[in-house]
């Protein structure tokens, strides 16, 4: 699985648990941003 994939699946994963304002957070953690 590459970063993309594993970022794409981590940011549905909070969009499914917390809306989609964590989940775009979510994507600059995945990233260290």
């Amino acid at each position: 699985m590459n970063l993309h994939e594993r970022i794409t699946l981590f940011n549905n994963d909070a969009k499914g648990m917390y809306g989609d304002n964590q989940g775009s957070y979510s994507i600059k953690v995945a990233i260290g941003q």
